[in-house]
């Protein structure tokens, strides 16, 4: 806590719940902190976690420097959460130099609120690494954001399916801003593990474009659906 901000936490169903008494005046009057970890230069990482709350907030997830200037490495500000679930990702380039003592760090300030957060992560992406039928086995669906974003003229694309004891059938394709469809990059039936799709965009035009991945279960009911924006420089 700092300043006049009063909260006290514990883990209650497996979430680490946030009892606020006093939200304080500032939004880093009430904190929950990760520290001592290192964040390098040049790499590209994946900042995710599950937030809610008793009722509609703010709140600011950062992942930044631990004291001096405090940087705030993942670009991220403040977010809405509520009394639904939510999975926050977001993927960051490390553009200032090395930190071998990078924090996360939560912020709860200006609210009495009580929140809930849970899986909270920061991960190297590796755009090059295909991990299929190997171990572990992913625990839950992912779509990825593209290496490199912006991107000239090719990016990977990166998601996974989780163990379930079923074939899945997987389609990624790509949009464009009108909604057409202009690439299939999957069609097809897939077991669980982790996937690298490489699209090269080279025969059309820069712009903004969106990645849907669908999957569909085996009795042909979708159970998965994520879009993220890319964008092709040319």
């Amino acid at each position: 806590m700092q300043n006049d901000g009063q909260a006290q936490g514990s883990v209650v169903d497996g979430e680490y719940f946030i009892s606020i008494d006093n939200g304080g005046s500032n939004i880093y009057d009430v904190q929950l902190i990760q520290e001592s970890f290192p964040i390098i230069n040049g790499k590209t990482y994946l900042f995710e976690f599950d937030a809610r709350a008793d009722a509609n907030r703010i709140m600011e997830p950062r992942v930044a420097q631990n004291g001096g200037s405090f940087i705030v490495y993942s670009k991220t500000g403040p977010v809405l959460i509520s009394s639904t679930p939510k999975h926050f990702e977001y993927e960051f380039e490390m553009t200032d130099p090395t930190d071998y003592n990078a924090r996360v760090v939560l912020n709860f300030g200006t609210s009495d609120i009580d929140c809930y957060v849970d899986n909270v992560s920061v991960k190297e992406v590796l755009p090059n690494s295909v991990e299929n039928n190997t171990s572990p086995v992913p625990d839950q669906f992912m779509l990825y954001r593209n290496y490199p974003n912006p991107f000239n003229p090719s990016t990977a694309i990166i998601y996974q399916l989780p163990q379930s004891g079923e074939n899945y059938f997987v389609t990624l394709t790509v949009f464009d801003l009108l909604g057409r469809k202009i690439a299939d990059l999957v069609s097809d039936e897939q077991t669980a593990g982790k996937y690298t799709v490489q699209w090269d965009a080279s025969g059309y035009v820069g712009g903004v474009y969106f990645c849907e991945l669908k999957v569909l279960g085996s009795n042909g009911i979708q159970i998965y659906n994520k879009v993220n924006k890319i964008m092709y420089l040319k």
